[in-house]
């Protein structure tokens, strides 16, 4: 009788199973941008002197100053070229770049002579890049198991008011009470609500903006858990009421 009560719960979980996979991708795509990147020479133009073209290469790598236009390809070969991008960014290489990386990273994109250091520190950041979406992917798992979890003891709520409802029909008398129902609900809330106001995050975001950052856009609701268990209690509250 209440089991579309559970949508919210259900669609969260889609929501969390797809922004895992966007994420890993994207984890991916930054790694082997890396790899790309990491043997390249950029310190010297690769217009700027014929002398500069014949520097000694190691064994298999070309060490021939490059600029940064393989740099910028490898970019869109690789972050820009998930299968989300356009949907989910859908931006320039340069507003992309200064967005993940820094602003200053990506003016140095644009440029045939970056400053000095600018590979190692745009490899720096990428590795940040690549550590934050692991630490979001580690949210998403956590977060995964609390859904499943409370859609687990939520079910049994759903079952128990529809025992409660078939004892009003004059079934069977056995089953739990709306007491009963109220405090698994409870319980629901008070464990989701710790989940949610004790997350630690290696940026500035809390718990509440990780909630709107999955589901702040779907159906009005950020906190699918309280909202299934709010609507729960509604139902039960109703149907205590009426015995």
């Amino acid at each position: 009788m209440h089991t579309h009560t559970l949508a919210p719960i259900d669609t969260a979980l889609e929501r969390v199973a797809t922004e895992r996979r966007a994420l890993d991708t994207e984890r991916a795509a930054y790694e082997t941008f890396a790899n790309r990147v990491a043997p390249l020479d950029v310190a010297v133009p690769a217009h700027q002197s014929t002398a500069s073209q014949t520097l000694p290469s190691a064994v298999g790598v070309d060490r021939r100053p490059c600029g940064t236009d393989p740099i910028r390809e490898a970019f869109r070969d690789t972050v820009m070229s998930v299968p989300h991008y356009d949907a989910d960014y859908g931006e320039s290489l340069l507003a992309h770049a200064s967005g993940e990386l820094s602003p200053e990273l990506a003016r140095g994109l644009q440029s045939d002579a970056p400053p000095p250091g600018f590979k190692r520190t745009l490899l720096d950041e990428v590795e940040d890049a690549i550590k934050r979406r692991r630490s979001l992917l580690d949210h998403l798992v956590t977060e995964a198991d609390s859904l499943a979890a409370a859609r687990s003891a939520l079910r049994d709520v759903v079952a128990g008011l529809d025992s409660v409802w078939g004892r009003r029909e004059g079934g069977a008398s056995a089953g739990p009470t709306p007491d009963k129902l109220t405090e698994q609900c409870r319980a629901v809330i008070e464990d989701r609500q710790s989940l949610v106001q004790n997350r630690l995050f290696s940026s500035i975001h809390d718990g509440h903006d990780f909630c709107t950052y999955l589901y702040g856009d779907v159906d009005g609701w950020t906190y699918p858990v309280l909202s299934v268990a709010a609507s729960l209690r509604r139902d039960i509250d109703a149907l205590d009421s009426s015995l």
